[in-house]
């Protein structure tokens, strides 16, 4: 497959060589971009990637150790062509322009991408905000406006750190654009010592500029504010580390407001302490209640899987969800060598009692049964609903002679239900694994045939039905039954 390139890509890569962030050192605020991606989305892997003239180089990185990859058959390259889109592959093995991508074929081993482009505000694609998974997949709508969200931060960043970098060009030119900037600006000599502030600072404080140059800060603000701020900046000072974090600040009106914080050393023939602040609260606020959508949207789904394995009437787990734990410990019984077992329950005319009481007492006498089948169930046991009046119970860990006690102990409880003027009694086969079950259905077909006998012989008992190997089948030999 021919790499494509954009119309524009001699321009789009002297756009993306003018911000000068091409392999520059890993920064918080990249950092953080990637993670609530990939916590948005629900992905083990986000990428801030920048294409150059043939790789991409990722400036943060969340679940992928490589810095960079080729741009032969990426799919940055396909997501910068639609530079006014997402870019979402669902599922990359039916998609021949990636099949043989190195991206499918080694790590990450991509299934799933979806890339928000970083589109500068002349028009220029950078590179993408990308999402990767190792299953097949989608976005919800709520996620794919995050992820564009998140994009035009990380654009944002990218325009904040090199306007940072063109300030340092001249104090004509830096002065100019920080009184036209968002942002909160300032510059400190070594003793702390206000000698530049910009006019959104001015606003912010509600001061002149007479007012502050020349003081420090525990002459302007409150001693342990005062104290906080210059503890901070001792602290770039002595490693001459720049510092980014983000801060909150209690308004008068009770209203939390949050600030990105960044102080950095400006060296010259002064050592000066330069901060930088912008008011990211409408961002952070949009972050918190992306998060907190996605938090509502997990609990939902484990609401829906829940109501997806329980039967609605009784509580009990469905027969879907039967099978599935059947399956799970059939196979685990036969790893272990451990014993199985498996009741069948069957309640007792219970098409003649519901034709006499009612659809609704034949509902509360399922109810009833089901609470029997609870109470009475062991720890790891699974009760279940088969299906109409017939019920199951999954004994792991249980040999034939136990689990024949426990269905008594059910039969036995059962009988305490007061249905004038009927006796509610339950018919239960009992089954348990031997080395001739092949698969669990045999287990299944054992239960439902000593059911069928204790039905057979009078109903309200326990049978259970000896078996043994013949060919490639499973015989009734005989049959055990205790009143």
């Amino acid at each position: 497959m021919k790499t494509v390139l954009p119309y524009n890509e001699a321009q789009r890569l002297q756009a993306l060589r003018k911000y000068n962030v091409l392999d520059t050192p890993a920064e918080q605020a990249y950092d953080d971009i990637v993670s609530l991606a990939a916590l948005i989305c629900d992905t083990p892997v986000a990428l801030i990637s920048l294409a150059d003239e043939d790789r991409q180089w990722f400036k943060a990185r969340f679940g992928l150790q490589t810095t960079h990859k080729t741009l032969d058959r990426s799919f940055c390259n396909h997501a910068i062509l639609e530079s006014h889109e997402l870019f979402i592959v669902p599922d990359t093995w039916h998609d021949q322009r990636f099949v043989n991508s190195l991206w499918v074929t080694a790590e990450p081993y991509t299934r799933f991408y979806a890339g928000a482009p970083l589109v500068t505000q002349e028009g220029h694609a950078l590179g993408t905000l990308c999402v990767i998974d190792r299953i097949p997949r989608e976005l919800t709508a709520a996620q794919k406006g995050a992820l564009r969200a998140l994009a035009r931060q990380a654009v944002a960043q990218v325009e904040i750190s090199y306007q940072v970098t063109a300030l340092q060009e001249s104090e004509l030119r830096f002065k100019a654009f920080m009184d036209n900037s968002p942002v909160l600006a300032s510059l400190k000599d070594e003793h702390g010592r206000y000698i530049y502030v910009n006019q959104p600072f001015l606003k912010q404080s509600n001061l002149q500029l007479c007012d502050i140059l020349g003081k420090d800060d525990f002459q302007l603000w409150p001693e342990d504010i005062a104290r906080r701020l210059r503890e901070r900046d001792l602290s770039v000072m002595t490693d001459g580390l720049p510092k980014s974090e983000i801060e909150e600040v209690l308004l008068r009106d009770g209203q939390t407001s949050y600030w990105q914080v960044s102080k950095f050393m400006v060296e010259g023939q002064r050592r000066l302490l330069g901060c930088m602040g912008l008011d990211i609260t409408k961002a952070k606020l949009y972050e918190q209640q992306m998060v907190q959508y996605q938090n509502d949207l997990k609990t939902t789904l484990g609401r829906l899987e829940v109501l997806s394995v329980t039967d609605g009437l009784t509580g009990l787990y469905n027969r879907r969800a039967f099978e599935d734990k059947l399956e799970e410990e059939y196979e685990r019984a036969r790893r272990y060598n451990s014993p199985l077992s498996l009741l069948m329950v069957d309640v007792d005319n219970f098409k003649n009692f519901n034709d006499t009481l009612g659809h609704t007492a034949g509902d509360d006498l399922l109810q009833s049964v089901a609470r029997i089948l609870n109470q009475n169930a062991r720890a790891n046991d699974v009760p279940a609903r088969f299906g109409g009046d017939e019920f199951a119970v999954i004994l792991p860990n249980t040999n034939s002679k136990v689990a024949f006690h426990l269905a008594e102990r059910l039969r036995w409880a059962a009988r305490e239900l007061h249905c004038d003027p009927h006796q509610v009694t339950l018919s239960i086969g009992v089954s348990a694994l031997s080395p001739e079950m092949t698969n669990r259905g045999a287990l299944v077909m054992m239960a439902d045939n000593a059911l069928y006998d204790a039905k057979r012989r009078g109903r309200n008992q326990v049978s259970n039905i000896k078996q043994h190997a013949q060919g490639d089948s499973i015989k009734c030999v005989q049959v055990d039954r205790e009143n």
